[in-house]
């Protein structure tokens, strides 16, 4: 579950409920850098693909500050607290702005902040993440789910 403000099914029942500590699964790979290397990525390396990265970048880290700003303005959480939903509040907004400081159409939807979790670095991701993940496993494996 993403956070709630309730107490889950304890170990002693049949049933292993998990629950986020941040606000949603999107807060654990809401980072600047991450943004960033979303801007820059699938880029040529070349000389016009080096320009094309630092106009990104550039728009990227304008439509933060600008986001940013406006969090601040209303009173609500850093994106990279726990505590934002980042989904509807940063997100969402962020990617609006961005798509228009490059003159472009919306480049990434909601149903495609997956793909911000594939830039994570091995050492970006949060331990919660793969402890979590691993007891997914432990649970398909003693199912007979999963094909080694």
């Amino acid at each position: 579950f993403d956070r709630l403000d309730k107490v889950l099914k304890g170990n002693d029942s049949p049933l292993i409920e998990l629950m986020w500590t941040k606000r949603e699964l999107e807060n654990y790979f809401c980072k600047k850098e991450i943004l960033v290397r979303y801007a820059t990525s699938n880029i040529n390396d070349d000389l016009f693909g080096i320009a094309e990265s630092n106009r990104r970048a550039n728009a990227m880290e304008c439509a933060i500050e600008e986001v940013v700003g406006a969090l601040k303005t209303l009173n609500k959480p850093e994106p990279w607290s726990s505590d934002l939903k980042v989904t509807d509040d940063f997100f969402d907004p962020l990617f609006k702005a961005y798509s228009r400081n490059l003159g472009s159409s919306l480049t990434l939807r909601k149903n495609e902040y997956y793909k911000l979790a594939d830039l994570l670095q091995p050492d970006e991701i949060d331990h919660e993440l793969i402890d979590k993940l691993d007891l997914i496993y432990s649970v398909a494996n003693k199912s007979g789910s999963v094909q080694t």
